[in-house]
């Protein structure tokens, strides 16, 4: 009996102890939930900024976190909210001033937040109920100085269905100008990240006309009027920002580039077609605003900007050559294509694949070509020949052996231009050690700018360089060589990281990003993988990283572009940049934080780089 009252002693205080615990854990529990209840929860907007201006045609994203558990709404609709309190909405906007009104419920607390932005206006006609014009759509905006021969165009926006004409002060009156015909919109982000489809405004309303430039042409500064008469002959007028002058000089204006390497374009500040370097000469013909026209041959010209050259004196002839005689001579890893020339001339390169060669263009040059000694002892040169294409336009194509380029050096020596191919790299330990003496150059893009942010505020910058170190150590165990654009926090500018993978002479060059959508494309329908290259050298090692990219990570096939990327121009070495995966979507972006998931990003470029050289050993 002792036992069992000692026992039921012993069970009574238990149960009084479970008790008070039980009491302590609800007491707890409730307060937390006081607590819970009673914080309002967190909101953070990472994109848009406030008061940023956003380029979209009626709808785009906004994104950043909240409160983990919390609702949201958004503009009134309902926007899902991730584990890790992410969140990334798609919504409707208008042209102008716009506002985001968030709200997030957590509990019985709620936090509200307004973000204001201006929505850029696409462009719109102009009323048809007044008469005037569109004082954002006066071109010219700059001054132009041009020649006899020259076309001067003008154009502007005001009321449709009428009629318009236009002044040249000092010059000449009552140009007649034609309305053109409504014209679709491209919305770029669409056009080339999501849906190829136009704008269905059409613009109406805009008047163009054009004006020969005569031989005995003479103005300077001369002012542009516009104007436009109705069908009750009522008359508005309009002066443009720009002006003209012609310069009826007979005496040519030489000048010769000051920078390191000038890019030249084929308009006003369009697209990069020559990368010019210093010491060219130019015969410049004219100008438009901050963009100077160089004749480069009859039918042929380029564009370069205020700052990138020294005119010559008075006098200075104009620039031209002859090419008496080219030179191929073998080394151990690259084969040098010597141009001797009396100066230094504008010259352009291309890779073609199929055959495999590189075209030499060169301008204000005449062939006097009898003789091209050639070293073909060494294997990667199978034929040289010229052409004359026009009397101010040589061409030299040097066809190769080789089917996968490795690059080419153009500079000048002197005035001798040389063009050093690069021979494929020598592998001697495939296939225990694949990458033997292989110089890869990795850049981790971004810094010190933060690049894109995630929804969480996790920066692109520290993804792209924990993938870069972890794809070092890879290539580094098996061999390669590997240089680092930059260190965690320590980088160099843009423009140096290609020349510092040139310095050390890389047989590949890999940027690594992670990417983000323009403004007013849709995210859900539009994001993933993709790779970027510039040179057809680069396209296949792009294809195979691309491959791995997919297989190994399992995200969508955001594709495989063509770009003109600072990090993908190089002409030294096969250059391609990635992005694997999506900063601003939050499934991505929670990938991204976990360790695993920046190794597998790894392993898919080391894996892609790794078959691009069993292809080419």
């Amino acid at each position: 009996m002792r036992v069992l009252n000692v026992k039921g002693v012993t069970r009574r205080r238990t149960t009084s102890s479970i008790f008070r615990w039980c009491v302590i854990l609800v007491t707890s529990l409730l307060f937390a939930s006081s607590a819970v209840l009673a914080s309002k929860p967190r909101f953070r907007i990472i994109y848009p900024l406030e008061n940023q201006e956003i380029a979209a045609r009626d709808s785009s994203f906004i994104f950043g976190s909240v409160t983990p558990v919390s609702r949201l709404w958004i503009n009134d609709t309902p926007v899902r909210v991730y584990p890790n309190g992410a969140f990334l909405a798609f919504l409707p906007v208008t042209p102008g001033e716009f506002v985001f009104h968030c709200t997030a419920v957590s509990g019985l607390d709620t936090t509200r937040v307004e973000r204001y932005v201006r929505v850029t206006t696409r462009m719109m006609a102009f009323p048809v109920d007044s008469l005037g014009f569109d004082p954002t759509y006066i071109f010219p905006d700059f001054e132009s100085v041009l020649r006899g021969g020259d076309i001067f165009e003008v154009s502007v926006k005001g009321t449709p269905d009428c009629r318009a004409f236009f002044d040249i002060e000092g010059l000449a009156w009552e140009i007649p100008m034609a309305e053109r015909m409504p014209l679709p919109q491209f919305p770029w982000g669409d056009a080339v990240f999501g849906d190829l489809k136009t704008d269905t405004t059409f613009v109406q309303g805009i008047y163009t006309g054009v004006y020969e430039i005569k031989p005995w042409d003479m103005i300077k500064d001369a002012r542009v009027v516009f104007h436009l008469v109705n069908e009750e002959s009522d008359t508005v007028s309009i002066q443009a920002a720009g002006t003209l002058t012609v310069d009826g000089s007979s005496v040519p204006t030489i000048a010769v580039l000051t920078e390191e390497t000038v890019i030249a374009r084929p308009s006003p500040g369009q697209a990069y077609t020559w990368f010019l370097p210093k010491g060219v000469k130019l015969w410049l013909t004219g100008r438009r605003g901050v963009w100077h026209r160089a004749r480069l041959a009859e039918g042929h010209e380029a564009w370069v900007p205020d700052g990138s050259f020294q005119v010559l004196p008075p006098g200075t002839p104009i620039p031209k050559g002859i090419v008496r005689f080219v030179r191929a001579e073998g080394f151990r890893d690259r084969v040098r294509i010597s141009i001797p020339l009396e100066e230094r001339l504008p010259f352009h390169i291309r890779q073609r694949t199929n055959p495999s060669s590189i075209i030499i263009t060169l301008y204000g040059v005449a062939s006097d070509t009898d003789w091209i000694p050639q070293d073909f002892s060494d294997p990667i040169l199978q034929d040289i020949r010229w052409y004359q294409r026009s009397s101010r336009i040589y061409e030299l194509e040097i066809l190769l052996n080789q089917p996968q380029q490795w690059g080419y050096d153009p500079k000048y020596n002197g005035t001798t231009l040389e063009i050093d191919i690069k021979k494929r790299p020598q592998i001697p330990g495939w296939p225990s050690s694949p990458f033997k003496n292989c110089v890869i150059c990795l850049d981790a893009g971004h810094h010190p700018d933060m690049g894109a942010v995630g929804p969480t505020g996790l920066q692109e910058r520290d993804v792209n360089i924990a993938v870069a170190g972890e794809l070092k150590r890879m290539l580094e165990s098996d061999g390669a060589v590997v240089v680092m654009t930059r260190e965690a926090s320590e980088g160099i500018s843009l423009r140096s990281r290609p020349r510092l993978a040139d310095a050390v002479d890389a047989d590949i060059l890999i940027s690594i990003h992670f990417n983000a959508l323009p403004d007013g494309v849709n995210p859900w329908r539009n994001n993933g993988s993709s790779v970027y290259y510039y040179h057809p050298m680069s396209r296949r090692l792009a294809e195979l990283i691309h491959q791995e990219v997919l297989e190994e990570l399992k995200l969508p096939d955001f594709g495989l572009y063509y770009a003109n990327l600072a990090l993908c121009r190089p002409t030294q070495m096969p250059a391609v940049l990635t992005e694997e995966a999506f900063m601003m979507i939050p499934e991505q972006e929670m990938l991204l934080s976990q360790p695993d998931f920046l190794k597998k990003c790894a392993r898919a470029i080391y894996d892609g780089i790794k078959r691009f050289l069993k292809e080419n050993r």
